[in-house]
């Protein structure tokens, strides 16, 4: 594989944004500027190293070497004062310990960040730069081997890496983590405390105090199952209430106060099966097998303040007894929400469209596939809210098509 960069308009031939693979070389991985102006391109030499190069997306330049090594991870990010910069973690010695780098893609020279190596035989996991480009989270097992915690590192140079998560009991892991907005914070989840209790924390990635729960107090067989950020605020699925019965939950990262339940109370067995936060960060859609035990529809809720719920989907009937919501967007400006239903029963593939300001009684319908199989999916809105795309077999046969629905075709009172 190569890496090449071509206009989008056709105004000029394609451009290889390193220099031709020779021997046993190949391309180890490649990032671009956050700016979109420049390329990172690693290639590995086959026998434990490699070469980082930069190059200009419109070619202008010929691909520069920048270091020297294998490249294990790579990522771009804006640093303070607005240059573009890489951040790379490399193994320049083939002694099997990662070292921490970052450099201005401008044209500067590799700056070491973090302690001179990393752990041998490091098993990395996710990183996360602040939006103000000073400092970086990972999660990595550096200090002992299958233990993952979580590190922050400053951006500005070498320094000791600062633990964030606390040291986790034996078998304990730092599975996920996420950066608040603003990014102050990193909430995590981890069973830190008990082996397979899983909690959410949180804590300041400059290393000012010490991590603090975020997901309450859980019982012995309680758990996070999954979460997300909405501004200062947490959404997490969990069975915080009841064993077993996951239901959707919200608190403040800081850990200032006990979490609140944003889904409504639920009948033994039923559950919440996973949700999406509105990019307005106020409201919640969520999927609960809350009416019918055999099927979930979607839910409206908000993610603090007072609790509300609204059901969007099936609230007048319309739908045939027996579906599965395959799944469901809400659109850029936190308006609207499309969801695609699967076929059941004979019922054709649709994809439906709902109001989130004024739900309406009868979701819209939006496209209905005739096809073999009936199909609709990958539904995704335009940036701009304005057109809904989708892949659908309309007509009957097995075609697939790309689909554009212009939004400002509705007439139902949406806009």
């Amino acid at each position: 594989d190569e890496v090449w960069s071509v206009p989008i308009d056709g105004s000029g031939p394609p451009v290889r944004l390193h220099p031709h693979l020779s021997g046993s070389e190949t391309l180890a991985r490649y990032a671009l500027a956050q700016d979109g102006s420049v390329a990172v391109v690693a290639l590995d030499d086959g026998a434990g190293g490699g070469t980082l190069f930069r190059a200009p997306l419109d070619g202008s330049a010929a691909p520069t070497p920048i270091d020297e090594g294998n490249v294990a991870r790579l990522y771009t990010y804006v640093a303070p004062g607005g240059a573009q910069h890489a951040l790379y973690f490399i193994d320049s010695d083939g002694d099997d310990r990662l070292e921490i780098r970052t450099v201005d893609l401008a044209g500067g020279v590799p700056l070491p960040l973090g302690p001179a190596e990393l752990r041998a035989g490091l098993d990395f996991g996710g990183l996360q730069v602040a939006p103000d480009g000073s400092r970086a989270v990972f999660s990595a097992d550096n200090a002992v081997a299958e233990r993952g915690e979580l590190y922050g590192l400053s951006l500005a140079g070498p320094g000791a890496l600062a633990q964030l998560s606390q040291i986790p009991v034996a078998g304990g892991d730092v599975y996920d983590f996420e950066l608040s907005a603003d990014g102050a914070r990193v909430v995590f989840l981890a069973d830190a405390v008990v082996d397979g209790k899983f909690e959410l924390w949180s804590a300041p990635i400059d290393d000012s105090a010490d991590p603090v729960p975020v997901s309450g107090t859980l019982a012995a067989t309680r758990d996070v199952v999954s979460f997300e950020l909405a501004g200062s605020w947490t959404v997490f699925l969990a069975d915080l209430a009841v064993d077993d019965q996951v239901e959707l939950w919200s608190a403040p990262i800081d850990g200032g106060a006990t979490p609140t339940r944003r889904s409504v109370a639920l009948p033994a067995g039923r559950d919440v099966s996973g949700f999406r936060i509105a990019p307005n960060g106020t409201r919640l859609v969520y999927a609960a097998n809350l009416v019918s035990a055999v099927q979930s529809d979607l839910h409206l809720a908000t993610v603090a303040g007072l609790t509300g719920h609204t059901q969007l989907t099936n609230l007048e009937g319309g739908l045939p007894a027996v579906y599965t919501i395959r799944d469901y967007r809400i659109s850029p400006d936190s308006r609207r929400l499309a969801f695609d239903i699967h076929p059941a029963g004979g019922f054709n593939a649709t994809l439906f469209e709902q109001s989130l300001l004024a739900p309406a009684p009868i979701p819209e319908i939006v496209a209905v596939s005739a096809g073999t199989p009936s199909l609709i999916e990958r539904a995704q809105y335009l940036p701009d809210s304005a057109g809904l795309v989708f892949a659908a077999a309309l007509d009957s046969g097995d075609r697939v098509e790309a689909l554009l629905a212009d939004e400002r075709c509705f007439a139902d009172g949406f806009e």
